[in-house]
């Protein structure tokens, strides 16, 4: 296991580089926002392919830090859920799909690489075989899927939400333009209507 041994101003590094692009994404979304303009597709999943892999950047840390065998059970794992709802914020299917299927990717090659580094004794273990190994996997894959149903829904309430106001508005104005027509209309035709009145009107 010598080639997961990481010094520890790799290790600082690291946490330096997650720093780092965290800082100049924020910076990135405040100039999109500042010049109201939308990011480009391939930006967006390349961000989210970057945010997916702390987690496995922090399971090789484990590695280097506890062992192989206490690693497998580190808590890191459940970043990747993390990483999975937060992208329910974005309102985009296919990209919480995405998420799902890099953060199960991910997370079976770790685990077959380090499973396969283990003495044979410790590989018979359930938690350390392949199918508990690729059982995980389809966990973080079914979370993005169920997260991008749970996004889908959402964006549809709130585009339903906003088409209802937009409704409301056009059925107000269209309701204060007829009231204006009739008013205006009133004082074309009836000359007991004072002067004031459909002045007032117009």
């Amino acid at each position: 296991m010598s080639g997961f041994k990481l010094k520890g101003p790799w290790i600082i590094s690291v946490y330096g580089a997650v720093a780092a692009y965290e800082w100049a994404l924020r910076a990135g979304i405040g100039w999109l926002i500042e010049h109201r303009r939308q990011p480009y597709v391939a930006v967006r999943f390349l961000s989210a392919f970057l945010e997916t892999s702390i987690p496995t950047a922090l399971f090789f840390m484990a590695v280097s830090l506890m062992g192989p065998r206490d690693a497998l059970g580190s808590p890191a794992f459940l970043l990747y859920f993390f990483f999975i709802l937060l992208s329910i914020l974005r309102l985009d299917v296919r990209l919480c799909w995405f998420i799902g299927l890099v953060a199960a990717v991910e997370h079976f090659i770790f685990m077959s690489v380090v499973i396969g580094t283990l003495e044979p004794e410790l590989q018979a273990s359930f938690w350390r075989t392949p199918v508990f190994n690729l059982s995980r996997s389809l966990i973080l894959f079914v979370a993005g899927l169920v997260a991008g149903l749970v996004a889908r829904e959402i964006r549809r309430q709130v585009e339903l939400s906003l088409r209802t106001v937009q409704a409301r508005d056009r059925t107000i104005r269209s309701s204060v333009n007829t009231s204006h027509r009739k008013s205006l209309k009133s004082c074309s035709i009836s000359p007991s209507i004072s002067a004031a009145n459909c002045a007032t009107s117009a």
